[in-house]
């Protein structure tokens, strides 16, 4: 989607749910690239899907943005604006210097990852950006936060250069100002960023394992994430809801976080149901839904282990929606259709609610089966 689109659309401003989930899930899945494949071949596999997805970011800032020149300050004011789409923070300082360009970053939130984060997408920006732009510069970094470095310094330099020289960049001769645009434009167009990262990282995992495993590797990294995520959850809602309320709101305060349209139909202490209707994932690898599942049962794990996830409908698989569940282990449901025309069912689950007792139940169920139900 491209800035101008984003600037007109109707989503809500993204609440801090929706960065730290889709930050966190690109983060486990480049790391489980880096434990499956190593750096480097982590760093060929996904280096087709950024160069795909950075020209694209590339037009649709000078399509937004409106640069008709594609000289080196719009060059640099492209490349500073989608760091800043990507992380939400503005970058520390930006020097267009006579002969180059100097950044700096002291504030990031991918400075814990793997520093393959940092190859990966600024490492690789410069030279894709050159595809559109057309800058005869090189690209190196200096230093980076992932390395335990005190700041991200990287530098474009002639290209007729044999290595960088901050030095012999010159003077300071501009800077592109980012404080102009919108925080709710960065804010809608990272959580874009952050999906499109975690569902590419997600198809090359599956070119390097298969969809099969890729599925198994990612399920545990996310089936962790889930619990972490709903210990906190837990701890900071102490006494002020049960576990199955909790649970339940967890699990949609997840799928709006995500920007999922859904309904959600009958619930009891024993179960809940949902559909998805529609979804901004859908087009993505079934795995993406696995991992979905997997931090959602995490989730359900930490909070209250009585309780289990599940999805019984899948889009990413071809379903017309995602239908799912938050059930208790073992208990008996009963779906409202199953009620109307049952009445074992309709005792079953008046005596799981607790509006009769265990009496009244062996009472009314004996006199049900005199009557030949």
């Amino acid at each position: 989607m491209s800035v101008k689109a984003v600037e007109q659309s109707s989503m809500e401003k993204p609440n801090e749910l929706s960065f730290e989930l889709l930050a966190g899930w690109w983060t486990n899945t480049i790391q489980a690239l880096v434990d499956t494949a190593g750096s480097e071949k982590t760093k060929s596999l996904m280096r087709p899907y950024i160069r795909n997805g950075q020209i694209a970011a590339a037009l649709n800032v000078i399509d937004g943005f409106h640069l008709k020149e594609r000289d080196e300050f719009n060059f640099t004011f492209a490349i500073t604006a989608c760091h800043y789409f990507y992380v939400r923070e503005i970058i520390t300082d930006a020097d267009i210097k006579e002969r180059g360009v100097i950044a700096r970053v002291d504030r990031c939130p991918f400075k814990d990852g793997p520093k393959e984060i940092c190859e990966i997408v600024c490492g690789e920006i410069y030279k894709n950006f050159n595809e559109v732009f057309h800058i005869p510069k090189k690209f190196a970094f200096m230093s980076y936060l992932a390395r335990g470095d005190a700041e991200c310094v990287w530098i474009n330099y002639p290209d007729s250069w044999d290595r960088p020289k901050m030095e012999a960049l010159g003077e300071t001769i501009a800077k592109p100002l980012l404080t102009h645009i919108p925080k709710q434009l960065v804010d809608d167009i990272s959580v874009q960023y952050l999906g499109e990262m975690w569902v590419m990282a997600t198809r090359a995992l599956g070119d390097h394992l298969g969809e099969e495993r890729t599925t198994d590797v990612l399920e545990k990294y996310m089936r962790a994430a889930g619990m972490t995520f709903g210990s906190r959850l837990k701890e900071s809602n102490k006494g002020r809801a049960s576990g199955h309320e909790l649970i339940v709101d967890g699990i949609t305060s997840v799928h709006n976080a995500l920007r999922m349209i859904e309904s959600v139909g009958p619930s009891d202490l024993n179960y809940y149901e949902g559909m998805v209707k529609d979804c901004p994932f859908k087009d993505a690898p079934t795995s993406i839904c696995s991992q979905l599942s997997a931090f959602c049962s995490g989730m359900c794990e930490a909070i209250d282990p009585h309780y289990e996830f599940a999805y019984q409908g899948m889009m990413t698989k071809g379903d017309t929606n995602c239908q799912w569940t938050i059930r208790k282990k073992g208990a008996v449901v009963v779906k409202d259709e199953a009620i109307s025309q049952d009445p074992v069912n309709v005792l079953k689950l008046r005596f799981a609610k607790g509006e009769i007792t265990e009496e009244e139940y062996v009472r009314k169920m004996a006199l049900i089966r005199e009557l030949g139900h």
